[in-house]
């Protein structure tokens, strides 16, 4: 396996080394380089060679400002000694590749690696000696913080360990994500920084919580000075924190391994090719936006017809507390072709456009034709229509599912466990399906709609408004309500046999709509309004700058897809957006039998995160580019260290980088 701090290894020849790790040795500081080369930097414009370790070592730390320890493959620990006077090896019997080390003290000293290693000792002794600890894993250990009897250790798949006094045992912490997790630190006593792929996660107790969402790009390194100013290193960029990591902003300094705090607002960041920077982290102008998730591509045009969000820079969502308005009295015209959407079936192909839950599993409908299952992060094709696929209804009992699609309907009686192609009652795009008991109700983009019946033909249903329905939703098998263009809201009270026009504050594309008991929620380009009396009067939960598509719901718990971000509310009315890496062209949201949030968008994107963050997205760039990282760190360590090391290297001077 590969060490995360230093798993970034430029691979090419390089004039100076790669500094790997920096850390504080009383007023002093010591640099571990590749090859297992150490260096003595006293604040001037040189390091000199201190020691050869004898072989690649992946981390470095002092424990008291005194004594330093160096792990790394195959089990290797080295100590220094007392006065300066060299290093030693510390054996470690059947211990693996080690990644991290960190300690409270030098009387304890906890290093992390392979298999779930944790191994504890003290470095007091004049032989010292290291026991393995009892772990609740066996995946590969990354990281490790020791704050006085507290620990937290993070690794492979999304793993995050916490102990909670000296003499306790480790205990797994719930992450919500399965990316790797590649280093840890404390912000304070209670509060703690986790790095990974695909983003930063703050810590407290026995949760996490998604600060910030990059699925570009690896996050290796995270550093405090205090319980507000922090630094952590990406690949591409470096961040950093004024807020205690509440909030992240980005600085152009690439090719980072390791940070070191040095006085007040400063840090030293080493890496790459002799990299040597000096950077001031200091609190932003009061005009200046803190960056959350910042953004690595435009906004994708969606495949669902409904009309877009105002032009508006992502902002978390705002609750509006607006009075509720009366039933709207100019009600539209039964037929208005500006409310009927003119469609063409090859803007369809691209995206996943809905998904519901069943019994067999979790369904998506695809533009391309297909209807696909959840597997864990992957959506295997379930069944081929060839068609256009963009809506899913499922039964109350989950056992009758149907995915709606361009003139041609996917039917399940099985929960999803096989599907059929059956030709819809029309040739044109349905989005709107829904069980009625066990009729199933379908509204196509027309503005016409049918029921099924005995042996399961379709019957038509009078409307009186014919324009591009998008939403069905039943709370019984009597009724129910149905969404479409121009602000259209409809009402059954007997299955769906016949329909009236309710009002409401939209105007624009009522793109869902989600009933239950009393309360329905309409979802559209104005954004999220909710009634709780049973559609007669409307309140605004979520503004009209997100855009939102599609609903769902969990017990109280409510989500909304929306072409700004997926958004969250778990007692239904205060909605908080959730930190995904994509902000932009979902198209519908559902809670996974995991307990997780799923949503699908544009170009077949599927993201599965908690409503705290922690994404884990379907062929995510981050977790590839760890993968091909893993590949490089590998052949790094296997190369022998350098046989003339260079005696002193001269580093640049200590430029000032304008804080940010």
């Amino acid at each position: 396996m590969l060490s995360p701090l230093a798993l970034t290894v430029w691979l090419a020849t390089a004039p100076s080394p790669d500094f790997l790790e920096v850390r504080q040795v009383g007023s002093d500081h010591q640099v571990l380089a590749t090859g297992g080369l150490l260096y003595r930097w006293t604040g001037r414009g040189a390091l000199s060679l201190e020691a050869e370790l004898g072989a690649p070592m992946a981390a470095l730390h002092t424990c008291e400002g005194r004594r330093s320890v160096a792990v790394g493959p195959r089990g290797r620990m080295r100590m220094s000694l007392p006065g300066g006077l060299g290093w030693r090896p510390v054996p470690l019997e059947g211990a693996k590749d080690l990644w991290a080390v960190d300690s409270a003290s030098c009387a304890q000293v906890l290093a992390v690696g392979e298999e779930g290693a944790l191994w504890e000792g003290s470095l007091e002794e004049a032989e010292p000696r290291f026991r393995r600890l009892p772990s609740p894993t066996r995946l590969p250990l990354y990281g490790v913080a020791v704050a006085q009897a507290r620990a937290v250790v993070v690794g492979a798949g999304g793993t995050v360990l916490a102990r909670r006094g000296a003499a306790a045992p480790f205990e797994v912490v719930a992450s919500g994500t399965e990316a790797p997790l590649l280093a840890v630190t404390w912000v304070d006593g209670e509060r703690f920084v986790v790095a990974g792929a695909g983003g930063l996660w703050l810590g407290e107790g026995a949760s996490l919580r998604q600060v910030l969402a990059d699925e570009q790009d690896v996050f290796t390194r995270v550093v405090f000075s205090d319980r507000t100013t922090g630094v952590a290193l990406g690949q591409d960029r470096l961040f950093t924190t004024t807020d205690g990591g509440q909030t992240w902003r980005p600085m152009a300094i690439a090719g980072a391994l390791s940070v070191v705090p040095l006085s007040g607002p400063r840090f030293l960041v080493v890496g790459r090719e002799g990299l040597w920077r000096y950077i001031e982290v200091t609190p932003p102008e009061p005009s200046g936006a803190p960056v959350h998730a910042p953004a690595r591509t435009a906004p994708v045009e969606t495949a669902k017809p409904a009309a877009p969000p105002k032009p508006a820079a992502p902002t978390p969502s705002e609750v509006k507390d607006v009075p509720a308005p009366a039933v709207r009295k100019d009600m539209p015209p039964p037929v208005e072709e500006r409310c009927r959407l003119k469609l063409e079936k090859q803007h369809m192909r691209e995206g996943f456009v809905d998904l519901k839950t069943a019994v067999g599993g979790t369904f998506v409908a695809s533009g391309d034709g297909t209807v696909r299952r959840v597997e864990g992060n992957e959506l295997k094709i379930a069944h081929r229509t060839g068609e256009p696929m963009l809506g899913v209804a499922v039964s109350q009992e989950g056992v009758l599912v149907t995915v709606t699609g361009w003139g041609a309907l996917a039917s399940s009686e099985n929960g999803g466990r096989s599907f059929r192609t059956v030709r819809a009652p029309s040739d044109t795009a349905f989005f709107a399906g829904a069980y009625a008991g066990d009729a199933l109700l379908v509204f196509d983009a027309r503005g016409q709609g049918w029921r099924s019946g005995e042996g399961g033909t379709f019957q038509p249903v009078s409307l009186p408004r014919q324009v591009t329905y998008y939403g069905l939703s039943f709370v019984d098998a009597l009724r129910g309500y149905a969404s479409g263009e121009c602000g259209t809201l409809l009402e059954t009270a007997d299955g769906g046999r016949s329909w009236k026009v309710l009002g409401t504050p939209m105007k624009k594309d009522i793109s869902g709509v989600l009933a239950f008991g009393d309360t329905v929620y309409l979802s559209g380009s104005e954004g999220v309004f909710r009634s709780g009396d049973r559609g007669r009067t409307f309140k605004q939960v979520l503004d009209e700058k997100q855009g939102c598509i599609r609903l769902a719901r969990r017990g109280p718990e409510v989500a909304v897809a929306c072409h700004r971000g997926l958004h969250y509310a778990p007692e239904g009315e205060t909605f908080s957006l959730v930190p995904v890496p994509h902000q932009s062209a979902l198209l519908a949201a559902a809670f996974l039998p995991s307990g997780e949030l799923g949503a699908v968008g544009a170009r077949e994107l599927f993201i599965r995160a908690q409503p705290t963050g922690g994404a884990i997205v379907n062929r995510s760039p981050a977790v590839e580019r760890w993968l091909k990282l893993s590949e490089q760190w590998q052949l790094e360590l296997r190369r022998e260290a350098p046989k003339s090391p260079p005696k002193v290297v001269t580093v640049q001077a200590p430029a000032k980088v304008p804080g940010n």
